[in-house]
C-alpha cells in the first residue's frame, strides 16, 4: 500500500510538470514567414518567437547572381542574417539577384500610350516573342496597335537583347489591350450635407458655394428639402425655387453622362422646368442643352449624353454644367433635384505586368483572395502584423501632423468627432492631444508610456483631438444617439456618440483593432464594456452591432485614404477595410458570430505575463 502511495506522488508531479510545460508551450508565440523570390512564393513556415532560421536554397536563375534575403529589397542595410538574426514578428523576406557582367537584359519596361518599349542598350537588336510571333528589331520598341485585336486577354511577350559578346536574358511579361469603358466617377445626394452647422439646410434657401470632402459647386436660392417634400432616395434633396441654380465647378474630361432626378414641391403635378447649360469655358458663357420637366408624383429620371452637348462643346475637352430653375409663369414656384450623377469614358489603353510583378496594394493583400471567416480575419492578421516598424507613443505627435492633416489645408489638422481645426505641428504646447480610438484604458494594459511600442502606440488608432473633446469622451464605448441627433455626444450610463461624420471612421479603426490584436474583443455585452480599466479582463469595446451600418452610412473619404498611406509609411502597414471597404461585413459577421456566443457569466482568466503587442495567429485566447 505505501508503495502504491509512493508511486501516485511520484506521478502526480510529473503530471502536473508536463501539463504547466503544455500549457507554457500554448503562449509561446508562432510566426509566419514568408520568402519570395521575383514577387513568387518560395516558401512559408510557422516557427516560434526568437527562432533562428534555416537559409532555404534557391534554385540558380541564369545570368543572376544571389545576393541574400532581404526585409526590404531597397534598403541594403535590412539583410538577413541567419546566424545572428531571430524572429520577432511575421516577417516576409525577399531574394536579391545582381546580373552577372557577362549577362544582358532589357531594363525598365514600360507601355507608352500604344508603345512597348524598354531602355536602349549600344550596338543591340532585340528578339520578341508576341503572339507565336517572333520579331527581330533594330530599334528598343514596338507599336502594339497591330496586335490590338488579339490582346482582349493577357499574352506573354518576351524580349531578348542580342549582342556580340554577351549573352542575353529574357523579360517576361503580360500585355492587354483594355477597351474604353464608362465609369461614374461623381456622385452627390445631399443626404451627406443634412447635419447642422453646414451651410446648407431644410428651413433657409442659401446661396454658397460648397467645397466639401469630394464636392465642389455652387448653390443659389436653394436648401434641403424638409420632411414633407420627399427625396427621391435617402432623407434630403436639393430644392430650388425662383432664380435657384447649381453650378457643378469642376470640369469632367472624357465626359460620357449627366444622370439625375427631377421631382416638384410635395410630389405636386407642376410646370416647373429645369434648364440645363454647359460649357467649356464657364466664364466666357453657357450653351442651353436642353428644359426638362416633371409631372405628376415620384421622379423622373434625365440623363444628359455626350451626343446632346457634341455640337455644343468640344467634349475632348474639360465640360462643365449648371442646372438652373425654370418656373416664372409656374403654379409651383419651387423644383426639387436629387441624386446627381457624372459619367466618363475611361480611354483606351495598354496594360504591361511584369513576370514576378503585380501591383504594390495587391501584392499586399494577395494571400487573403478568396477567404471568408475565420481564414480571412487570420490572414489579414498576419498581412497588417508583418515586417512591422516599431513606433513609439511619442511618434505620433509627429505622424499625426501629416495623418490627420485637412484635406484642403495642410497647416490644419482635423480633431475626431467635433470636425474641430486645429494646427497641425505639435511644437511646444500643441493644440491637440492624441484620441484613443479603443480607448487605453480598454486594450488590456497599463498607461502607454511616451517611449512604448504596443498596442497603445499604433497609430491607426490614434486620432488628433481637441482636449475638452478628449476628457469628454473618456472610455466611453460608442452607440447611438437618439433619432435626428447628428453631433457627437457624450451619452448615459458610459456611453458615446462620435458623430455622423466620423461614425464610418471609427468602425473601420475597431475592426482594425480587434483583426491586428487577438486579444482584443469587440462585444455588445455591457457587462464586458464596464470592467474595472487598464486590466485584461477590460479588453472589449462596442457596440459591435452598430459598426456594420455605420462603416456603409459613413464610407470611406479621402482624408482616410491619405492617412492610411502616411501611416503606411511610417509603420509599414495598413488598415484594410480602408483599402477594401468590401471585406468590413465579412469580417463584421465573423466576430458577431463570437459575441454571439459569448458567457458571460462564466467567465475564466489565467494570470500570465504576456507582451501584448506581440500576440497574433495561433494564440489561446487568455478569456472566454
Amino acid at each position: 500500500m505505501k508503495k502504491k502511495i509512493c508511486l501516485i506522488l511520484l506521478v502526480i508531479p510529473l503530471v502536473l510538470m508536463v501539463s504547466s510545460c503544455q500549457l507554457l508551450e500554448m503562449f509561446i508565440p508562432k510566426y509566419r514567414v514568408s520568402y519570395y523570390s521575383d514577387g513568387s512564393l518560395v516558401k512559408q513556415e510557422t516557427v516560434k518567437e526568437k527562432s533562428l532560421l534555416k537559409e532555404p536554397i534557391l534554385a540558380e536563375k541564369e545570368g543572376y547572381k544571389f545576393l541574400g534575403w532581404y526585409k526590404n529589397l531597397e534598403d541594403t542595410n535590412s539583410k538577413w542574417d541567419f546566424n545572428k538574426d531571430t524572429v520577432k514578428g511575421h516577417l516576409r523576406l525577399d531574394a536579391l539577384w545582381e546580373l552577372d557582367i557577362k549577362y544582358l537584359s532589357v531594363e525598365n519596361v514600360r507601355v507608352d500610350n500604344n508603345l512597348l518599349s524598354w531602355d536602349m542598350i549600344e550596338e543591340a537588336t532585340y528578339k520578341v516573342n508576341i503572339l507565336g510571333e517572333e520579331l527581330t528589331l533594330t530599334e528598343n520598341e514596338l507599336n502594339l496597335e497591330t496586335y490590338k485585336d488579339r490582346l482582349k486577354n493577357a499574352e506573354t511577350v518576351k524580349i531578348e537583347p542580342l549582342k556580340e559578346g554577351f549573352t542575353g536574358v529574357v523579360s517576361e511579361g503580360k500585355v492587354k489591350h483594355n477597351a474604353p469603358e464608362v465609369i461614374e466617377i461623381y456622385s452627390v445626394e445631399f443626404d451627406e450635407f443634412d447635419f447642422s452647422e453646414f451651410e446648407l439646410n431644410r428651413s433657409t434657401y442659401k446661396t454658397v458655394e460648397i467645397n466639401y470632402e469630394d464636392h465642389y459647386f455652387y448653390v443659389k436660392e436653394a436648401r434641403l428639402t424638409k420632411t414633407t417634400e420627399e427625396p427621391k432616395i435617402g432623407t434630403v434633396a436639393l430644392i430650388l425655387r425662383e432664380e435657384g441654380l447649381l453650378e457643378l465647378k469642376e470640369g469632367y474630361e472624357n465626359f460620357a453622362g449627366l444622370i439625375f432626378n427631377l421631382g416638384n414641391f410635395q410630389n405636386r403635378s407642376s410646370t416647373s422646368r429645369l434648364n440645363v447649360y454647359t460649357s467649356n469655358i464657364p466664364l466666357e458663357g453657357w450653351h442651353l442643352v436642353n428644359s426638362y420637366n416633371h409631372e405628376g408624383e415620384g421622379f423622373t429620371t434625365i440623363e444628359v449624353k455626350v451626343e446632346d452637348i457634341s455640337e455644343l462643346v468640344n467634349v475632348n475637352e474639360k465640360v462643365y454644367f449648371k442646372l438652373e430653375a425654370d418656373i416664372s409663369g409656374a403654379d409651383a414656384k419651387t423644383i426639387v433635384l436629387d441624386d446627381l450623377k457624372v459619367k466618363q469614358t475611361t480611354p483606351a489603353y495598354y496594360q504591361l505586368t511584369l513576370k514576378g510583378q503585380i501591383g504594390a496594394l495587391d501584392a499586399y493583400y494577395k494571400s487573403a483572395e478568396g477567404l471568408e471567416g475565420k481564414s480571412l480575419v487570420e490572414e489579414l492578421r498576419i498581412i497588417i502584423s508583418t515586417n512591422l516598424n516599431g513606433i513609439r507613443y511619442a511618434d505620433y505627435k509627429e505622424i499625426g501632423e501629416f495623418a490627420d492633416k485637412k484635406v484642403d489645408d495642410e497647416t490644419l489638422v482635423r480633431g475626431i468627432y467635433d470636425n474641430r481645426d486645429l494646427k497641425a505641428p505639435w511644437g511646444s504646447k500643441s493644440e491637440w492631444h492624441r484620441e484613443h480610438v479603443w480607448p487605453n484604458s480598454r486594450l488590456g494594459m497599463g498607461r502607454v508610456k511616451e517611449t512604448e511600442v504596443n498596442q497603445g502606440s499604433d497609430p491607426h488608432n490614434l486620432r488628433a483631438i481637441y482636449p475638452s473633446t478628449n476628457s469628454t469622451r473618456s472610455n466611453r464605448y460608442y452607440d447611438n444617439a437618439d433619432a435626428g441627433v447628428t453631433d457627437w455626444m457624450a451619452l448615459s450610463d458610459g456611453r458615446f456618440y462620435p458623430s455622423d461624420l466620423d461614425k464610418g471612421d471609427v468602425a473601420r479603426i475597431l475592426m482594425y483593432m480587434v483583426v491586428r490584436y487577438e486579444f482584443l474583443g469587440l462585444t455588445d455585452h455591457v457587462p464586458l464594456l464596464s470592467r474595472a480599466a487598464y486590466t485584461v479582463e477590460a479588453a472589449y469595446m462596442g457596440k459591435l452591432s452598430l459598426l456594420l451600418s455605420w462603416h456603409q452610412a459613413d464610407p470611406v473619404d479621402q482624408f482616410e485614404k491619405n492617412r492610411n498611406e502616411i501611416i503606411f509609411g511610417y509603420q509599414n502597414n495598413r488598415n484594410p477595410f480602408i483599402d477594401h471597404p468590401e471585406l468590413f461585413e465579412e469580417v463584421y459577421n465573423y466576430f458577431m458570430s463570437i459575441d454571439a456566443e459569448r458567457n458571460v457569466t462564466t467567465m475564466i482568466y489565467i494570470k500570465y505575463e504576456v507582451n501584448y503587442s506581440e500576440l497574433t495567429r495561433d494564440r489561446k485566447e487568455l478569456y472566454a
